[in-house]
């Protein structure tokens, strides 16, 4: 007597392919840049992060045209400020 393949195994493969992208997928998610930017930004940080470049970003530092704080010498920008700073001059 032949054996029969269980018609079964086919669905099981694709099940556990399925289940190997979905997991792929979470792990890209919780890769997500506001997961990955620190919640204090450097003035490289914020340039990569507002898309300006690290002299726009010292220029607007020095006219007070972007929110910052210094510590020392170094200066500092929330993330959550820049956020609400890039909405508030958001072109419509």
């Amino acid at each position: 007597m032949p054996l029969i393949e269980n018609p079964f195994l086919p669905i099981l493969d694709s099940l556990e392919r399925l289940h190997d992208k979905v997991d792929a997928i979470e792990r890209n998610n919780a890769k997500s840049p506001e997961t990955q930017t620190p919640r204090f930004l450097n003035v490289k940080q914020a340039a990569l992060y507002t898309g300006y470049s690290e002299y726009t970003i010292y220029r607007l530092t020095s006219e007070k045209g972007i929110p910052h704080s210094k510590r020392g010498r170094k200066v500092i920008f929330e993330r959550d400020a820049l956020d609400a700073w890039m909405l508030e001059y958001k072109q419509a």
